[in-house]
């Protein structure tokens, strides 16, 4: 059996918690990545000071969860609110249709909001600053080079490889 990452163990005990305060609907593929099966959208704690907007995010979005980096997913508590969280950092990340700092600041601000111990979330908002760079500059590239990452056809029979299933007329 290979090993999973710390983010496929995080999703693991993500999937057997029980979570109506957060609709949020994902299938896995073989690799370490996940599509939302309906789409979903990250809002704001009410209340913050210069709040983030809401991100909606596409039902058929495929994410790693790379955006924030795997050495503090153990963390965080496996619960959907921090999976639609780490999402919407995820989605920005790839459409970068806004700069950098507002997908981390986001990032911040809603693990501040779900009351992370302050050393938590600012080691990983610092980390995400100092390493996130090589994976918006890899999102960038990817897009570039025509890579697509909203899906309009989903597998039928789960999980399988994304990276054959890209391959095909899905998008």
């Amino acid at each position: 059996m290979l090993n999973k990452s710390p983010v496929q163990l995080w999703m693991s005990a993500l999937a057997q918690r029980e979570d109506a305060s957060v609709d949020l609907r994902l299938m896995p593929f073989e690799e370490p990545v996940w599509t939302l099966t309906h789409p979903s959208e990250w809002t704001p704690e009410p209340g913050l000071r210069n709040p983030p907007r809401s991100v909606s995010i596409p039902f058929g979005f495929v994410t790693s969860m790379f955006s924030v980096s795997k050495l503090y997913w153990k963390w965080l508590p496996s619960e959907r609110a921090y999976a639609q969280l780490a999402i919407a950092h995820d989605y920005l990340y790839w459409m970068q249709d806004g700069d950098r700092g507002r997908a981390d600041r986001l990032l911040y601000l809603g693990l501040k909001a779900m009351h992370v111990p302050l050393f938590k979330a600012l080691s990983i908002y610092v980390m995400t600053r100092i390493h996130g760079r090589v994976i918006w500059y890899h999102y960038g590239e990817d897009r570039k080079e025509g890579g697509q990452r909203v899906l309009k056809v989903l597998p039928q029979r789960p999980p399988t490889s994304w990276l054959k299933w890209k391959q095909g007329n899905v998008f």
